[in-house]
């Protein structure tokens, strides 16, 4: 049987008919500094790109919007970064790693940060790193680099003075920060389903808490593949990324090492709650058992009797009896209790 071929897509930045038309508006930044100087433009688009001096400044170009195959294309001619690398950008199947070129180092990673309906949302990020520049590309329109912004501009601690790889180590710790957050979003879950398990005062508990798995498998797989990017980073030997940034690059490693731990732990502490919630329901479902079974307990001895004096046989010695009618009352009423004070001397109930 003849092998089935492999497909391999065109990448469109190769057609010789280009049509990148694009519906929208595709939000960038620019913003270039150095130790003394910073300016930031928030309207960035392509007709404004010009010769950079590189060596002097750091140059970051933030796009929010990877669908504006043109403008990717033009700012991918502008810093000379290869066709693949265009196509790894607006690939969003891949899975994270970190690639060398020549002149730059291209990075792809998923984030993720709690939306304002109490989801994890995730997203692609893509960085491509150069001497003196740093270009970074999100696939949905979200701000996760404010606070990387606000230090820039207020001059705060070293950042103006350090190059484009310890802006980019100040990306990636954003980054990780949105997975802390992620964390401690969980861990507040966690803490009110645990209660109300240990309580039994949730009867759907069960869904909550399957939610709550899928949750931290979502964290985790988009984590794991991050740490081994990290740890390449902070393990390789990068002219681009000077050794001053590989340090630093360290602390981010261990930061990810110790979210994966804390998923590890939340996630065999849902598998508990996940056995406390089955036993909470196995032992109210027994007490209801319980209670049902003592009650046809009462009614067996009373259904024998009655099924004996409701036969319809002429000669029965009890039927001639003034006081029988009264007499079987009695009998029906004293088995009940004698009943019920030997299950509580057993303590059955």
């Amino acid at each position: 049987m003849a092998q089935a071929r492999k497909k391999h897509k065109v990448s469109p930045f190769l057609s010789e008919i280009k049509d990148f038309s694009f519906e929208g508006i595709s939000e960038a930044q620019l913003i270039v500094y150095n130790a003394d100087e910073f300016m930031q433009d928030e309207q960035f688009d392509e007709n404004k790109l010009k010769p950079f001096d590189l060596p002097k400044s750091v140059h970051w170009v933030n796009l929010h919007n990877i669908k504006d195959l043109g403008l990717i294309e033009k700012v991918g001619s502008h810093f000379h970064l290869e066709t693949i690398t265009l196509d790894k950008i607006i690939d969003l199947t891949q899975r994270p790693k970190m690639e060398e070129f020549e002149d730059y180092m291209y990075m792809s990673l998923k984030t993720l940060w709690v939306n304002n309906e109490d989801d994890i949302e995730t997203e692609q990020i893509s960085f491509v790193l150069g001497r003196g520049f740093l270009l970074s590309f999100q696939e949905k329109d979200a701000d996760l680099f404010d606070e990387v912004r606000k230090r820039l501009r207020s001059n705060k601690g070293i950042v103006r003075s350090k190059r484009s790889g310890y802006l980019l180590y100040l990306l990636l710790d954003s980054i990780v920060d949105n997975y802390i957050q992620a964390i401690d979003f969980l861990d507040d879950q966690i803490e009110k389903v645990s209660k109300d398990v240990i309580q039994d005062k949730q009867d759907d508990a069960l869904i909550e808490i399957e939610g709550l798995k899928t949750e931290l498998i979502t964290v985790k797989r988009n984590l794991a593949p991050l740490r081994d990017v990290v740890t390449s980073l902070h393990n390789g030997d990068s002219g681009i990324l000077l050794s001053d940034t590989v340090r630093f690059i360290g602390g981010i490693k261990d930061q990810i090492i110790s979210i994966l731990e804390e998923v590890e732990s939340h996630r065999q502490i849902l598998e508990g709650l996940t056995n406390i919630h089955l036993t909470n329901l196995n032992n109210r479902m027994n007490e209801v058992m319980k209670v049902l079974t003592v009650i046809s307990s009462f009614f067996i001895p009373l259904t024998f009797l009655a099924g004996i004096y409701g036969m319809n046989f002429e000669y029965m010695p009890e039927l001639g009896w003034k006081y029988s009618y009264f007499t079987l009352l009695g009998v029906m009423v004293i088995v009940p209790i004698g009943m019920v004070m030997y299950f509580r001397s057993r303590k059955w109930f």
